[in-house]
């Protein structure tokens, strides 16, 4: 996945999240969960596939981060 790539998954007991990969620099791309929290990041690892992940259309919107992963 490179940077800019939106991204959904069901992670159980937190229900579906939406997000955007922020670095793919690492051993693993970072994905910026579309939550209320700050900077919610995660290395997403092997969990795109083990959570029945999704890639999401380029025109989403998403509630509170920017297309970059930037807050709104």
């Amino acid at each position: 996945m490179t940077v800019g790539t939106k991204i959904q998954m069901d992670n159980g007991y937190l229900g579906i999240q939406q997000g955007v990969i922020i670095d793919d620099s690492g051993w693993c791309p970072v994905v910026r969960w579309d939550t209320e929290e700050v900077d919610d990041d995660e290395e997403l690892g092997d969990n795109f596939s083990y959570f029945s992940g999704e890639f999401l259309p380029d025109d989403w919107e998403f509630t509170y981060i920017k297309d970059n992963g930037d807050r709104k």
